[in-house]
Formats: C-alpha cells, sequence, structure tokens
C-alpha cells in the first residue's frame, strides 16, 4: 500500500510539516511518496490508496486533491500551523470557502482547540499534534528578556496595519518605562517603522534568552508555550482569539498593559496552571505527532469514507452589467488591485473637470483581482469587480477576465497595471476596443483616450496578451485541461490576425506567422521560441503562457556562460531558488548562492554566503537574480556588485520594475 505526501519543499527556513511520518507509516506497513509543490504537477504512483497535504490553496496540491477526487481516494489536510480566526475569514487571499469545509476526508490538527472550530466548520478533525513541532524544544531553561513577535502576515489592509503598528509602540514604550529588555521578531518591515532590532537567530536560539513571549495570534503561541515560556496574546483588531492564554492583551485597553507584562515575567502559581491547562487544550504534550498523523492516515486508507469530500470549486465572481450614464461612450479602467489595499478606488481622470474632452466620457473601473475576500465588499462608486482565482488554468483566467470586461461594454479600455490589466486590454484591442495598455499617475491619459478613441486604425497581429509582463506572478506552469488551454491560445491568435498557426515549429520554419508550443518548456523550447518572436513570428507556451523558473535560471546561465562567465553566483537562496531546483543539476558553472539572511550554510551542495565578503568568497565573474516577487529589491541590492563591476542579471525584468516594498 502507498500513499502520496504533498507539502513545500522544506529546509533551514521551512521545516517539513510532514517530519516523522513516513518513518511512522512504515512501521504499519504503508510506502510513502513525497511530492514538492513547487515542482511539477503531481501524479499517482501505481497503488496509492490516499493523498494527504499541508496546504489546500496552493495550485499543486488543489491539483492532487481533484487527483484523488477523480480516482475516488481518500485525502487528507495537515495543518501546518493553528486555525485562527483572522486567517480563516479575513485574509483576502484565501477566499471564502477556506477550510468551510476543507475539500478533504479528514484534517489533522494541533489540538483541541483547532479541532472544535474544524468540526463546527464542517471538517472531520483530529488533534493529532504537529509532527513539526515533534522536536521543538521543550521546557528550555529560562532566559532574562521577553521575546515580542508578529505573525508572518500581520495584517490584511492599511487599516490593520495602522492599529498593529500602534500596539507594538505602546509594547516597546511599556517595556521600556519597566526596564524590561526585549527580543524583537516583528515581520513585514514593521522592526524598522518603529526603530527597532530584529533579533536574526532561529526561533529556538532566540526563546532560549527569553524568560516570556508576548505575540499577534500564530503558530509561536505553542513553540513558545511547548517551550515553557509564559506566553501571552496580542489582540490588536478586536478578533475572537481562539488560542487564549492566560494573557491576552486588548491593545484597545493600554492601561492594562503594564500589567500584563509585569504578570507575563513573574507569573503566579494560578496563571502558571492555566497555563498549562491552555496548551494541554492547544497541543499534545508528548512527541507522538507524527505517529498519530499516520494512524489517521492508516485508517483513511485501509478503511475509506464512502461519501464524496468536498468538490474543489474555484472561486470566479464576474460583474453585472452595467449601463453607461446617459447612453455616454465608456472609458473602461482596468485595475489588478493590492488585495490588501483598505479601500481601493475606482479611477476617474474626467472628473476634476480639468482635462478637456471631446466626449461627455462615462467612466468605469474593472477590478480584476484573484482573491474573493474584502476586495468585493469595499469597492463603491462606478466600479465593478471580476474575481478569478489563482487556481484556474491561465488561459482559463484570462479568458474570464476578457468576457468579464466585454460584458461592460468598453469603447476604450485603458490598463492601469503591466500584469493581467495589461493583457486584457491587449486582448480586447484585438476585438475592436480602442485601448490604452500601460496608463501611469501623472501620463497625459485623459488626452490620449481621446486620441485612442479617434483612431480609425486596428493594430496588427499580436502575441502581446498571450505572454505575461508579469510572469512571477503565474506560478502554474501546467492545465488541468491542456487541450481546452490550447484551444484558447489558438482562438486568441486567430482573433489577433494570425493565420498560418503552427506547433512547435523549428527556428527555420518559414511558413508560419505564430507558432503554439506544446511540449513542456525547457531552455531549448523557450531560445527557439524567443529567437521566433525577434524574427516577427507571434509565439504562445500552452498550456500555461509562461516559463518554469528552472528554465529561466538555466537559461540566464547559460546566457552568461557565452559571454565568458566561468563562475555564476546565485543571489537570492528562497522559494524561487528550490522551485528552480533542477537548473542546478545541468552542469552548470554556479559556483554558490548570496543571501541577505542565511539561514543554512549551503543548499544543493553549494555554499551560501551573506551579502558583504560575497565577492571574496565566492568570486564571481556574473549573479543572476534569484526571485520573483523580491526581484527588484534584490537588484536595488546588488549595486555593490555592480559597481564591482561584476554583471547582475535580472530574470523578471527588475532594471525597469519599481521595487515592490514590504507592507
Amino acid at each position: 500500500m502507498r500513499v502520496l505526501l504533498c507539502s513545500p519543499p522544506h529546509g533551514a527556513n521551512r521545516p517539513d510539516p510532514f517530519v516523522g511520518v513516513a518513518g511512522a507509516l512504515a512501521a504499519r506497513g504503508i510506502d510513502a511518496d513525497r511530492h514538492l509543490i513547487h515542482g511539477p504537477p503531481p501524479t499517482l504512483p501505481e497503488g496509492t490508496r490516499l493523498i494527504a497535504v499541508s496546504d489546500a490553496l496552493h495550485p499543486t496540491t488543489r491539483t492532487a486533491l481533484r487527483l484523488a477526487h477523480a480516482a475516488r481516494l481518500p485525502a487528507m489536510l495537515l495543518m501546518d500551523g493553528v486555525v485562527e480566526w483572522r486567517n480563516t475569514f479575513r485574509n483576502p487571499r484565501v477566499g471564502p470557502s477556506f477550510l468551510n469545509p476543507a475539500p478533504v476526508h479528514a484534517v489533522a490538527c494541533a489540538g483541541g482547540v483547532c479541532a472544535e472550530v474544524l468540526i463546527e466548520l464542517g471538517n472531520n478533525a483530529w488533534a493529532t499534534g504537529l509532527p513539526r513541532l515533534d522536536a521543538a524544544p521543550r521546557e528550555l531553561p529560562a532566559g532574562e528578556r521577553l521575546l515580542v513577535a508578529t505573525a508572518r502576515r500581520p495584517w490584511f489592509d492599511e487599516d490593520e496595519r495602522a492599529r498593529l503598528t500602534r500596539a507594538i509602540a505602546n509594547v516597546r514604550d511599556g517595556a521600556h518605562a519597566l526596564g524590561i529588555p526585549v527580543l524583537w521578531r516583528l515581520t513585514c518591515g514593521l522592526g524598522d517603522a518603529l526603530g527597532v532590532r530584529n533579533d536574526p537567530r532561529p526561533l529556538p536560539e532566540a526563546l532560549a534568552d527569553a524568560r516570556a513571549v508576548l505575540t499577534t495570534p500564530s503558530t509561536l503561541v505553542l513553540e513558545s508555550m511547548l517551550a515553557g515560556r509564559p506566553t501571552g496574546v496580542i489582540d490588536a483588531f478586536g478578533a475572537p482569539v481562539w488560542h487564549e492564554t492566560p494573557w491576552v492583551w486588548d491593545a484597545a485597553y493600554q492601561a492594562a498593559l503594564p500589567g500584563v507584562l509585569a504578570s507575563l515575567l513573574a507569573p503566579d502559581d494560578e496563571r502558571v496552571e492555566a497555563h498549562a491547562r491552555s496548551l494541554a487544550a492547544m497541543h499534545p504534550a508528548d512527541h507522538r505527532s507524527a505517529e498519530r498523523v499516520a494512524a489517521v492516515i492508516a485508517d483513511l486508507a485501509h478503511d475509506p469514507p464512502r461519501e464524496s469530500a468536498p468538490a474543489i470549486v474555484p472561486l470566479t465572481v464576474r460583474p453585472e452589467p452595467v449601463a453607461a450614464i446617459e447612453n455616454r461612450p465608456r472609458v473602461l479602467h482596468l485595475v489588478q488591485p493590492d488585495p490588501d489595499a483598505y479601500q481601493p478606488v475606482p479611477v476617474a481622470v474626467f472628473a476634476d473637470g480639468t482635462a478637456p474632452a471631446s466626449h461627455d466620457w462615462d467612466e468605469h473601473t474593472l477590478f480584476l483581482t484573484d482573491v474573493g475576500v474584502g476586495i468585493p465588499g469595499r469597492v463603491t462608486g462606478r466600479a465593478s469587480v471580476c474575481v478569478v482565482e489563482r487556481d484556474l488554468d491561465h488561459t482559463e483566467r484570462l479568458r474570464i477576465a476578457i468576457e468579464a470586461a466585454l460584458a461592460l461594454e468598453p469603447t476604450v479600455a485603458v490598463a492601469w497595471d503591466s500584469g493581467l490589466a495589461s493583457m486584457v486590454a491587449r486582448a480586447l484591442s484585438v476585438r475592436g476596443v480602442r485601448a490604452i495598455t500601460d496608463a501611469r499617475a501623472g501620463d497625459a491619459v485623459p488626452a490620449r483616450i481621446e486620441t485612442a478613441a479617434a483612431a480609425r486604425d486596428l493594430p496588427g497581429p499580436t502575441d502581446a496578451h498571450l505572454n505575461p509582463p508579469d510572469a512571477y506572478r503565474w506560478t502554474k506552469h501546467w492545465a488541468d485541461d491542456p487541450a481546452r488551454a490550447e484551444a484558447v491560445i489558438r482562438e486568441e491568435l486567430a482573433l489577433a490576425g494570425y493565420r498560418r498557426i503552427v506547433t512547435n515549429p523549428s527556428i527555420t520554419c518559414e511558413d508560419v506567422d505564430a507558432a503554439v508550443f506544446t511540449a513542456p518548456v525547457t531552455p531549448e523550447i523557450a531560445e527557439r521560441a524567443e529567437r521566433l518572436r525577434a524574427r516577427g513570428v507571434g509565439v504562445a507556451l500552452s498550456p500555461a503562457l509562461t516559463e518554469p523558473e528552472w528554465s529561466r535560471l538555466a537559461r540566464a546561465a547559460r546566457r552568461a556562460q557565452r559571454a565568458g562567465a566561468s563562475r555564476i553566483a546565485v543571489y537570492g537562496a528562497g522559494d524561487h531558488t528550490r522551485r528552480a531546483e533542477r537548473a542546478f543539476g545541468l552542469g552548470l558553472p554556479i559556483v554558490g548562492f548570496i543571501d541577505d539572511r542565511p539561514a543554512a550554510g549551503s543548499i544543493f551542495g553549494l555554499p551560501v554566503v551573506p551579502m558583504a565578503g560575497s565577492i571574496a568568497t565566492l568570486r564571481p565573474d556574473a549573479v543572476i537574480l534569484s526571485s520573483d516577487t523580491w526581484e527588484a529589491a534584490l537588484w536595488m541590492n546588488a549595486a555593490p556588485l555592480r559597481e564591482a563591476g561584476v554583471p547582475v542579471i535580472a530574470l523578471y525584468g527588475a532594471e525597469s520594475r519599481p521595487a515592490h516594498t514590504r507592507s
């Protein structure tokens, strides 16, 4: 009997959520195969009787769960953290159906508190404990300082950010007034905003120096309590606190803070006993979580449930048609909003009356988003929302967004984002809608709209709407329905004006004006596509539109090698680099990694060094930036390398993309 365990890549910064489970299953006569979610889509090894995942949202794990549903196999979710109210109901990135219920037959979770919540949400839940905490430090000798921390995503909008910043500032000032030394582990730039220095050490070392812990709700509550630290919870938002300890500080009552701090650092016997009872309800005190998880898996595999698990239904919200004001011609502003934006504001470039216009325009904004919580309810004014979940095949996301825009009957479409909004504007342009694909604040946008409206010539053939300019956002490198994806691509190319559309042509093929590559993208195929595009041939990569990280990195390394580089370093040792693991087995002259906060001495058998001293240590003659979301920030941080004459290569165009700041 076999089972398949799907989880993120694990390393120094990310412990394996299934650690010890494979061994516990082997003792029961069950073989466990592993699939890392940042690799290719999963397949079912012969004899698989169950699929277990540690993430119910990632496209890879959702593909795995669909495989389980199609094969009528039981599926299990191992919660890799605590169930927290705000993350369940307020997090804009998880959607309204998150855990409500989960699309599995069973959920293994940290303890009784989580199990009760999950059962109330309609799940079959077991309080197994978290295997990755089996090895967490227990009952450490007490240090002298107060550890103050925030969750990985400490806020979900600007209002919450302001409230939490005030709360942590009060903790800083209150601890200083009482003479309490503090260790800080603040996230999302909060330490810099408050002028405090984060402790850079691994969590166990920080806990060893702490006498007590004060944190926003997160799994750190369990880790610190298991380490024997009195642990308090900061309630900065007035939300329900499901994992209560004897110390819950409501940040609305600043006067209560000195008493909470004093009691945390010197708890009386009653609080110590209450603390122990709280921990017992949150997580088992023993080291047998992996065995309990294995027992749940074995029971499900041997005696699968007869009923089906809840279906996975990607969230889509299409806007209702909106009549133009007094039948005026419509300018449709296309915006991909920041999901953390507290109040997405409709665009109106003619609203103040200062821009002369030959038409009395009806301005309407269409927000294109992949999250379903928060944004639709916060939009006001002349605006609509189209929600297209990232779990969908990329061609479906594009198709739904195009249909949503067409339903609003625009005369001119204006894209205010270089990603999906720009692709939709280009797709509208091949359908006869006048389009501006690169609007920016401060541009003469009203005049450009007037010019576009007056234009009579339609654009020539273009493949731009099938080549995401923000490839770093499009991380699903496969399609659940590849035949459907290819059909959409061919239809879009035909609409764009291409007539001789050829599948997988050679670089010397002459009778072609558009190429569709359907084989898995490799550096060789990506290079062929690039050369055809340079000849003026339209190109689309089917079924996912984008090149995977490993191929992109390998091509950059080969170009550097052809230019004479013999010692290539990779800047960035995080998730993007681990997703590109395949590139490091191709015999390329990569000598090591540079990272701002090295969490391990080596990965893939190569050294990881800090930026300071990296030139002397690695002696690189080229450096490749390996990050998607943070590439622009890495480009800025790599200035010392460029000043030293070392070429720095960006995979996603950071030279021209503004730095994304952590918020």
